[in-house]
């Protein structure tokens, strides 16, 4: 799947256990790679296969909101295209970072999910 993120250094969000950073992808695009009940339910405490879970995280987050817990995942694999603007080109990153749904609202600036800027290395 292919969507539009938004590079930010204020997403300092990271599973406290592994420490890897987390993307937020908003609810609707994640829902069309996803089965999001998945995720509402692992949120709710709800029993289910521990297959399902076996990737899933809890992620402890503070905004300027409040505090919250996400739901993320660790994908198998994750491959980022960004623009290097020194280089003048398309580059492909391979990420090792987890991934949360979230309501991203009108604060990803029109894109579809936050990646952490320090995920975006040349």
């Amino acid at each position: 799947m292919t969507f539009t993120a938004l590079s930010d250094s204020g997403n300092l969000v990271k599973d406290p256990i592994s420490n890897k950073s987390v993307i937020i992808v908003d609810r609707k695009i994640f829902s069309k790679i996803a089965d999001i009940s998945i995720f509402d339910n692992f949120a709710a405490g709800q029993e289910a296969e521990a297959s399902k879970y076996r990737s899933l995280r809890l992620i402890p987050i503070k905004t300027a909101g409040g505090s919250s817990i996400l739901v993320a995942i660790l994908p198998d694999k994750m491959t980022v295209s960004a623009f290097d603007s020194k280089k003048k080109q398309n580059i492909s990153l391979e990420l090792d970072a987890l991934v949360a749904p979230s309501e991203l609202g009108k604060i990803a600036d029109g894109c579809n999910a936050i990646i952490p800027a320090e995920l975006i290395k040349f």
